[in-house]
């Protein structure tokens, strides 16, 4: 199935594998590329790179922070511009575990054996080291800026970069009737949240606002316009049979959170794949290997 990523408002990346028929399925050891190419917002082709995978070179692409894309590999991470041109490469060592931001910002986590690093402003400066035991817990759920977020017993916690590192800033969504799970971040006082009402927002002043009765798995948000975006499968008999992300049909929904309706509705094929960009303007689509990209209303 191929992913797609904006890399900025005016930029996009999709990513796939290829190398012939299952070849994720072929006996053996597997050996195929991994491809990236990236596309501008009229849709051209402006790059394309392959990374080799076998037994030797395990290797995965994914969108990166700040516009980037990144590969990862048992040696460390290697970004990648809008070119497809190494800026930076990053070493890390063995079972290490990347979180990036799910509105395409700067910040990106890594945990590794022994600490959980913090990178608020890119790959490019250096990490702050959190100020959390390294545990099952301690796996944000998103990261905005200098917030990462951390799903809890009942709500979440959420963490903010001081002067003198990492501290608790704030609780929420710790509701004794409903339980609220963290799915992104909308800013330093703000969380969108799941629960048995739909998507809420939590404030960090304690009000919870309820937006949404959608069913179905926020991909992205875009805090610069209030918007986010919703994917709702439903599996073929045979996905549901083998518990995979694609075969049957997806449902994709914009939501604007502040004129409390969607923008945007639409059913493609299961393995489509789709993406809001940062400014919360456009909304891409990849389908059967075609890229589709639509104007959303102001």
């Amino acid at each position: 199935m191929d992913r797609l990523y904006w890399l900025d408002s005016k930029q996009i990346a999709i990513i796939f594998y290829h190398g012939g028929c299952c070849v994720l399925w072929a006996p053996g050891p597997p050996s195929y590329e991994v491809r990236a190419v990236t596309f501008d917002l009229s849709g051209q082709r402006k790059a394309l790179r392959d990374w080799h995978v076998d037994e030797s070179h395990k290797r995965r692409a994914l969108q990166g922070p700040g516009g980037y894309v990144v590969v990862t590999s048992e040696d460390g991470l290697e970004f990648f511009n809008f070119e497809l041109a190494t800026v930076k490469t990053i070493t890390i060592p063995n079972k290490s575990t990347l979180w990036v931001s799910k509105n395409g910002g700067d910040s990106f986590a890594l945990r590794t054996p022994s600490e959980l690093l913090f990178y608020p402003r890119g790959p490019l400066d250096p990490p702050s080291r959190l100020a959390i035991p390294v545990s099952d817990k301690a796996t944000p759920e998103d990261i905005l800026g200098t917030s990462a977020i951390f799903n809890g017993k009942c709500g979440a916690d959420v963490w903010q970069l001081g002067r003198d590192g990492f501290w608790r800033a704030w609780t929420g969504g710790n509701q004794q009737s409903n339980c609220l799970r963290p799915l992104a971040l909308l800013s330093q006082d703000s969380f969108l949240a799941g629960g048995q009402n739909g998507i809420s927002i939590v404030h960090r002043n304690g009000e919870v606002e309820t937006v949404s009765q959608l069913e179905g798995k926020v991909l992205e948000t875009t805090p610069q316009s209030g918007r986010f975006l919703v994917q709702a499968f439903r599996p073929n008999a045979m996905a549901q049979a083998l518990d995979m992300d694609f075969g049957g049909t997806k449902r994709f929904l914009v939501y604007d959170i502040s004129s409390h309706r969607v923008i945007f509705e639409h059913e493609y094929a299961g393995d489509a794949g789709a993406a809001l960009s940062p400014d919360g303007h456009h909304l891409a689509i990849v389908e059967h290997r075609k890229l589709l990209i639509y104007d959303l209303p102001d």
